[in-house]
């Protein structure tokens, strides 16, 4: 994640040649799909899919870069959710230490 805001911070200040910095930042959000993809995540892999099409889209550089940002902020806040849910289940689904006691 933080290579992929790296990257769309670059595309943001880049004012001479923005389609060098959209063609990372295109790279990358395809790479981070088919990753997710393969770990069984298919609502960020769109998510994602949605961000690296955005990249493509010609339109004002500002409005892409807020789009590409506020997409990125949505991508984190659904992997935090999907990290703290599984911390969660493992927690509840680890013997604790009362549990070797009893026996």
């Amino acid at each position: 994640m933080h290579h992929l805001r790296s990257l769309v911070e670059r595309l943001a200040v880049e004012k001479v040649n923005p389609e060098g910095a959209a063609l990372q930042c295109r790279r990358a959000f395809n790479q981070f799909k088919l990753q997710l993809t393969g770990a069984g995540f298919d609502t960020m892999a769109i998510q994602c899919g949605a961000l690296e099409l955005t990249s493509r889209r010609g339109m004002p550089h500002g409005a892409k870069v807020r789009i590409l940002r506020d997409g990125l902020g949505s991508l984190t806040r659904m992997i935090d959710t999907e990290r703290r849910r599984i911390n969660m289940a493992a927690t509840r689904d680890a013997p604790t230490d009362t549990d070797d006691a009893g026996s």
